[in-house]
């Protein structure tokens, strides 16, 4: 975890057990998570759209940013340990390094989308199997939730 900012080591910490809904599709939600160990899957609805394990990853972030209730669930997989920052905005205000780290994630986000709607029109032109197609959004699934590298 070497590559994230120094502040989220001061952070306070959460653990959580299997099939806890850390954040609730709709539900208003005014704290941001960090992914320290463990693993989750993100929801739409009751469909799986990702699974992350990467520790440095980021929840809670959109509907901080937007100040609206969250567009999808995250649900824990396995024993997970979180940083939690529990006034997201203010924290973000006070620490720029977060503030961008926060802001590089979403613009990877906003690249892979791109270079997924390029890549899906093409494929389109190739009328793509339905296999094929679940491994184009597998694989934009990945991009969308890779993190930046400091």
């Amino acid at each position: 975890m070497n590559s994230l900012p120094e502040c989220f080591r001061n952070l306070p910490k959460q653990r959580l057990d299997p099939d806890h809904v850390l954040i609730q599709e709709g539900v208003p939600c005014r704290t941001m998570y960090i992914l320290e160990l463990g693993a989750v899957e993100i929801l739409k609805g009751s469909m799986r759209i990702t699974t992350i394990d990467t520790p440095g990853s980021v929840f809670g972030e959109i509907s901080t940013l937007l100040n609206e209730a969250p567009i999808g669930s995250v649900r824990v997989l396995e024993p997970t340990l979180l940083s939690v920052i529990n006034d997201p905005r203010t924290f973000l205000i006070q620490n720029p390094e977060v503030a961008l780290y926060v802001a590089t994630v979403l613009a990877r986000r906003v690249k892979a989308v791109t270079e997924f709607l390029k890549d899906a029109r093409e494929g389109a032109a190739a009328a793509p199997t339905r296999a094929d197609m679940d491994d184009m959004l597998d694989s934009f699934a990945k991009r969308v939730f890779d993190l930046p590298r400091f």
